[in-house]
């Protein structure tokens, strides 16, 4: 990292954990483009100083006493938008993972796999976002979790019942049999079914079968 690409970076963070807040501070000042680092130990101690909004980045903690890292971060977002806020806890569930990034925070780190400072600030400063991996996932997997249940409501009851028929193997003339419907309305309800979840073939529809849960 280089001083022409992000120069003279004012840098805070906001920790509780005076060990942790002390030693990561110290990295950040060892970094060339970084001027200056200051850090509180609260949202409160942070909110009413007169330094505040006056950072390029902040570094939060989610579980602070008092005023959380989700609420500090809607804050700040709100007041002084032009902050990059990067999260950085050992707190990663879902919920507070997506409520944070809702909230404004550009990046969420867990402190057990931080990269290295200068990885951060340049991610950040270039308009990229450090997501930790174990992060990662569990956005991934709160994404799959939602797309199936966008398309499980939007797939009336009848069809929700013929797609958990064939989902078994079950030929297209023994479903309509055993609904006592034609061939025909089959077809139908199938080809509105594969409009509705975008697929074009029985094994794309076997397979969303499988991620909605239905094998």
């Amino acid at each position: 990292m280089t001083k022409s690409k992000i120069p003279n970076l004012t840098i805070g963070v906001i920790e509780d954990n005076k060990i942790f807040r002390d030693h990561f501070s110290e990295l950040l000042k060892k970094n060339k483009s970084v001027k200056e680092v200051f850090s509180w130990q609260s949202a409160e101690h942070y909110w009413h100083d007169n330094k505040k909004g006056k950072q390029n980045f902040l570094f939060i903690d989610i579980n602070l006493p008092g005023i959380n890292g989700v609420e500090l971060t809607r804050l700040i977002n709100q007041k002084y938008p032009k902050i990059k806020i990067i999260i950085i806890t050992v707190v990663s569930s879902e919920e507070t993972i997506l409520q944070a990034l809702k909230a404004g925070a550009k990046s969420y780190i867990e402190k057990s796999e931080a990269p290295p400072v200068d990885f951060i600030l340049e991610t950040v400063v270039s308009g990229g976002a450090v997501i930790s991996p174990t992060v990662a996932a569990k956005i991934l997997n709160n994404f799959k979790l939602n797309t199936e249940a966008t398309h499980s409501e939007s797939l009336s009851q009848r069809e929700m019942q013929i797609l958990e028929i064939l989902s078994t193997g079950t030929s297209v003339k023994k479903t309509a049999e055993s609904l006592h419907i034609s061939e025909k309305t089959l077809r139908n309800h199938i080809q509105n079914i594969y409009k509705k979840l975008n697929i074009h073939s029985q094994a794309e529809m076997m397979v969303k079968a499988n991620e909605m849960g239905f094998l």
